[in-house]
């Protein structure tokens, strides 16, 4: 079966325009998926300090049944600004949920905590937003630039024993078709723990053995070895957020069961 199926970009995905905005010197930022269609959205929130806008109705028992974007984003809870940014620009268009004289786009966002890495008083507002979806629409890139860009700028992993030995993570993206079928996948990865490289077991990211290291150490092992006399520096620090992305129909109800997978 692995053999039918073909790599793509996340941009391929047909219904569906990405976008960055980026603030190196403050090392933070944020991306946007568009859809100026509409997509069915579902929803799958983990973790017990979510920063999130307009999930709720996402959730199957809910009426509204179409997203128009969702923001990934930094700045913690502050960066949730952003995605009234994407809302701006997308009205401004003409995209949206029709309702009475207007519409009103469907925002949904997400994003990590990063206020530790750049500039704790630069997040991304309603600018960076705007800006998000102006590269996404104006520009319509053919690839979605991963790395130290858009949501995953102020991306770190390995941040069990604090920031001096975590290592810097970043946005990523996958896609892949099947006939017909696409489906990809835009992710921040600030995890907590090591990133694998799922074909050969082997850390690719992840915490440091010193500061001046670059030998990244099994943090299963670091914790057992320090198991009831540590406390992380930072907790509740730690999210990995994402969007997917397919050109298959799918219901509210089967949405929200892919965003569990």
């Amino acid at each position: 079966m692995d053999t039918l199926l073909e790599a793509i970009d996340v941009c391929d995905v047909d219904g569906f325009c990405f976008g960055n905005y980026t603030d190196e010197e403050a090392g933070t930022g944020c991306t946007v998926i568009v859809a100026p269609e509409g997509a069915t959205g579902g929803v799958d929130v983990r973790g017990g300090a979510p920063a999130s806008r307009e999930t709720d109705l996402l959730r199957p028992e809910n009426t509204v049944d179409k997203v128009h974007a969702v923001c990934l984003s930094g700045g913690s809870a502050f960066g949730l600004e952003a995605a009234s940014g994407v809302a701006r620009e997308l009205e401004s268009r003409g995209i949206g949920l029709p309702v009475g004289p207007t519409q009103v786009p469907i925002v949904c966002s997400s994003c990590i905590f990063d206020l530790a890495f750049g500039d704790p008083t630069v997040r991304p507002d309603i600018e960076a937003g705007i800006a998000a979806v102006r590269e996404a629409l104006d520009h319509t890139p053919t690839t979605l630039e991963q790395g130290n860009v858009g949501a995953g700028t102020g991306a770190t992993v390995g941040k069990l024993m604090g920031p001096a030995t975590c290592m810097k993570a970043g946005l990523g993206a996958a896609a892949v078709a099947l006939g017909t079928v696409k489906v990809g996948a835009v992710v921040s990865v600030n995890a907590c723990g090591n990133v694998v490289d799922p074909t050969t077991g082997e850390w690719v990211a992840g915490m440091r053995a010193a500061a001046d290291s670059d030998q990244i150490v099994d943090m299963e092992l670091a914790a057992l070895a320090t198991a009831g006399s540590m406390k992380m520096p930072l907790d509740r620090t730690n999210t990995t957020i994402s969007c997917i992305v397919t050109n298959v129909e799918l219901t509210k109800a089967q949405a929200t069961k892919v965003s569990q997978m």
